[in-house]
């Protein structure tokens, strides 16, 4: 079965918006940060590299995205597959926002809202099915 088909399976219109919400600590990602195999079955290879590079405080950037995506997943029910279906980014005002790696936005739409602290990040995602 498909990502499409698994998501549109499991996730029902008539339901409409769901919610998820996640708290990462930046101690939980310690091994993973320190394992290139591991990171590229978390994140897409365009967040690795942004993370990176464009953020002073790679970890909390990372701890950020994961934050993100569970909660996205927790929102949709479950995700097949690897977390790299979601993807974080941000738009040109820096606002977060949620991208799909096998399904189109008129398939299932997110709206995210992150923040952080020192060691822990918080997000919390809005996801609705079907906007088409």
């Amino acid at each position: 079965m498909s990502v499409t088909e698994t998501i549109d399976s499991m996730f029902d219109p008539a339901i409409g918006m769901r919610i998820g919400i996640d708290i990462a600590e930046e101690s939980d990602l310690d091994g993973l940060l320190k394992n290139d195999r591991a990171m590229s079955r978390v994140f897409t290879k365009r967040e690795i590299s942004d993370c990176r590079n464009r953020h002073q405080d790679s970890a909390t950037a990372f701890m950020r995205r994961f934050a993100a995506k569970e909660a996205v997943a927790k929102a949709v029910g479950t995700i097949p597959g690897h977390f790299t279906e979601i993807e974080i980014t941000h738009d040109d005002n820096g606002r977060p926002k949620v991208g799909w790696q096998h399904l189109t936005d008129n398939q299932l739409s997110a709206d995210i809202s992150l923040s952080s602290t020192g060691s822990t990040a918080v997000a919390i995602a809005l996801v609705l099915p079907d906007k088409a």
